[in-house]
């Protein structure tokens, strides 16, 4: 972890990462393995999972542990992607950036890794199940909008400000035609444009307000 925090001490420099839990959870009681997982989480709150006795309970822990180890140590923005098939976990890949571009880039790449939708993308927050492939379900996207921005009037800019962070599994290629445009033609949103702007254009003065 020290090593990735002075790596992310240069603006440029991202990081991806292969978290692989099964090996940790092999050998976590080893006494020869604390000083190196200690080292992997930059702290020694991994012990705290020593003591928990549902296996699922501590997966989460330490997955969660690590992303907020990644965003104590210098990341600003953590995208977090478990890769399932089926039933099973295979891994979890954690991409951290200090720019939220490189957020939006990084989630617009892994969501046309898999087209097809044969694997599952699951990001570590409340947005479980999401999966890949060009027609998206943004029904999700739709219902963090509202609750994030609630019932004012938000230039949507700002919309997509948020939309590029790593606070939702979506990226912005999700937002205007797909989600957006939807809620509007069904009552959901209200939409002020500037004169003579029609659609989601990238036109500034643009306002959403979710009803």
């Amino acid at each position: 972890m020290e090593l990735i925090e002075r790596i992310l001490t240069n603006v440029r420099s991202e990081c991806f990462i292969s978290f692989m839990y099964e090996p940790i959870r092999r050998f976590h009681t080893q006494p020869e393995f604390e000083p190196h997982l200690t080292e992997l989480f930059g702290t020694e709150e991994w012990k705290q999972c020593l003591t928990m006795a549902e296996s699922g309970e501590k997966k989460r822990f330490l997955h969660d542990l690590f992303r907020n180890s990644l965003k104590s140590h210098g990341a600003k923005y953590v995208i977090p992607f478990e890769l399932w098939r089926g039933g099973r976990h295979i891994y979890t890949l954690y991409f951290a950036t200090n720019h939220e571009k490189g957020c939006n880039l990084m989630k617009q790449a892994i969501w046309k890794v898999v087209p097809d939708g044969s694997f599952e993308f699951r990001g570590h927050n409340r947005l479980q199940g999401v999966l890949f492939g060009p027609e998206a379900n943004t029904a999700p996207l739709a219902s963090q909008l509202r609750e994030k921005f609630g019932c004012n009037a938000s230039p949507i800019e700002a919309i997509e400000q948020f939309v590029m962070t790593d606070e939702t599994v979506f990226h912005t290629g999700h937002l205007r035609r797909k989600t957006l445009q939807p809620m509007e033609r069904d009552g959901r949103i209200e939409v002020h444009r500037p004169s003579g702007a029609r659609g989601f254009s990238n036109r500034k003065g643009i306002t959403v307000r979710f009803l």
